[in-house]
């Protein structure tokens, strides 16, 4: 149908670009529809479009299915079409898409899946039967920094341990299992290279005078660029150095768990402006982390992770429940969710 909104370069969670204006969330117009793939988002909650390609390379898939009531899996590094980013330090993100409903996720992952797919990726099958497996669930309702998640996050994310725990699953409550300051702070500094890369370009282009003088990039691109120009030469070694080892960590905790259950976002919905590019850099750099310190963690070991839409907020608004597994694991993500899905449908639940 064409190209829907999204955020300068997909560097923010919030759909709010200088450029192609805002994308107002269906279910309430004055709150966010999550970003980088918003425009996405809202075209299918609004029932525009039945599904809608996205991308996910910090949780541009996840958080806008949160915001705006949908599925939204991020699958496994290097399972669907054009999903490497050649001469990248590290790769983190993935195409894929958005949908109402988890059958049609799955058609559509058999379809994007790759012919040649790595060795150590299974075939993802063209339908699937429910399972009698019963999972052991980890759940974690603070972040990685150890910050709890906005009470009514917390809750919602209790009530879907509820719920798998009368499907037969197994909960266990954990505590997060990475330094989440060392991780945030290298997740930020591949964000903000891939940002200095784009101003590289558009200064080598249009020189920097004319990028200032005629906004050609958004202050936010360019505070991103300026933070990582104060950072030290080795940073990006040092950033994929540590991103790899919380990679093997992760490895280790799902030989443990089959799935870690935790919030999309640590707050609800957030409003159109509290996360808009023309904030000033350190109060926006604030509110990212603040909000979405949970995501990322799959696009750097490269696992799968879904977005379910089984909670809504006391003014209406989606609450998406966040379900991570090992690699190659989209298969036992998707029953669970068709199971979920049965037992909490929100199918037929629509904007006003």
């Amino acid at each position: 149908m064409g190209k829907t909104n999204t955020p300068e370069f997909g560097l923010l969670p919030s759909t709010e670009s200088f450029h192609l204006g805002v994308a107002k969330n269906p279910w309430n117009q004055d709150y966010s529809t999550g970003g980088s793939s918003g425009g996405s988002a809202a075209a299918v909650a609004s029932g525009m479009t039945a599904i809608a390609s996205a991308s996910d390379g910090g949780g541009s898939i996840r958080i806008p299915a949160s915001c705006c009531g949908l599925v939204g899996l991020k699958p496994s590094l290097y399972r669907t079409i054009d999903s490497s980013q050649p001469n990248r330090p590290i790769d983190l993100s993935v195409r894929f898409v958005h949908t109402k409903t988890i059958r049609d996720s799955i058609t559509a992952l058999h379809a994007m899946q790759r012919k040649k797919l790595p060795k150590h990726l299974p075939i993802f099958p063209t339908s699937l039967t429910r399972s009698k497996k019963v999972l052991k669930i980890a759940m974690m309702t603070q972040s990685m920094l150890g910050i709890e998640s906005d009470p009514e996050v917390k809750n919602a994310t209790e009530d879907t341990a509820k719920l798998c725990e009368n499907l037969g699953h197994n909960i266990e409550i954990v505590k997060p299992f990475i330094n989440g300051i060392n991780f945030i702070d290298s997740f930020l500094t591949m964000w903000a290279y891939g940002a200095k890369e784009i101003i590289t370009f558009a200064e080598q282009t249009y020189g920097m005078e004319k990028i200032i003088n005629e906004k050609l990039l958004e202050p936010w691109t360019l505070g991103l660029g300026k933070w990582f120009d104060s950072r030290p030469e080795n940073q990006v070694k040092k950033a994929v150095n540590l991103l790899k080892n919380d990679t093997i960590k992760t490895k280790g905790f799902f030989e443990e768990y089959d799935m870690l259950l935790t919030p999309v976002m640590q707050t609800t919905v957030p409003k159109l402006g509290f996360l808009a590019p023309s904030v000033a850099y350190d109060d926006l750099l604030q509110r990212c982390i603040d909000i979405i310190s949970i995501t990322p963690l799959a696009n750097v070991t490269g696992e799968p992770a879904i977005s379910l839409p089984l909670h809504w907020s006391s003014i209406g608004l989606p609450i998406g429940s966040h379900f991570q597994a090992g690699i190659g694991k989209e298969k036992e993500l998707l029953q669970l969710a068709l199971d979920l899905e049965e037992a909490k449908p929100w199918k037929n639940r629509r904007p006003i």
